[in-house]
């Protein structure tokens, strides 16, 4: 009897354990707010420019609410919108910064959204041939509520060796 009991309790641990082995290691969803815990002053120096070179920044605006991105896009105001894409240095091998700021730009108003990039992108350092850009990926919600009726560029921005660069996603949004 009591090795019976041996036997099935060894038996559930072992499945217990195998279901866990299959579960996904990360949440499709990220969070809302993602407050990054480094600055470009915690930057690894492995990831920093060279001071007298000049930066090469290149944002890509893939998805807009799990769409492929459209040269313009139509949200509601308040809506939460969920951006994906990627954004790198192309010095040298490669450059992933860790924040980088969303912003929305008319001619009226400019609204910047801190974000985090760190998802992994390997079909970016692949087809840049760049293996920098390995992290360089972002994913994110992003509340729409304060954000004025209007049409705004979609550009990015961030920080590197105390140089601040940007670039322009080509891409616009209608906040209706």
């Amino acid at each position: 009897m009591k090795s019976t009991i041996f036997v099935l309790s060894v038996a559930l641990a072992m499945t217990g354990c195998q279901e866990k082995a299959n579960e996904p290691t990360s949440v499709s969803e990220p969070a809302a707010i993602v407050e990054p815990a480094a600055s470009p002053a915690t930057t690894p120096a492995a990831a920093m420019l060279p001071a007298n070179e000049a930066p090469v920044l290149v944002c890509f605006l893939d998805e807009i609410d799990g769409v492929a991105s459209q040269p313009m896009t139509e949200v509601a105001t308040g809506a939460m919108t969920k951006f994906r894409g990627w954004i790198g240095y192309l010095n040298g091998q490669g450059i992933s910064p860790e924040v980088f700021e969303l912003k929305l730009v008319s001619e009226a108003q400019t609204y910047a959204f801190k974000q985090a990039a760190g998802g992994l992108r390997q079909d970016v350092a692949d087809s840049q041939a760049k293996p920098g850009l390995l992290n360089a990926g972002y994913e994110f919600i992003q509340a729409m509520s304060g954000v004025a009726p209007g049409t705004y560029e979609i550009n990015m921005s961030t920080k590197n060796n105390g140089v601040e660069s940007s670039c322009t996603t080509g891409k616009l949004i209608t906040v209706k």
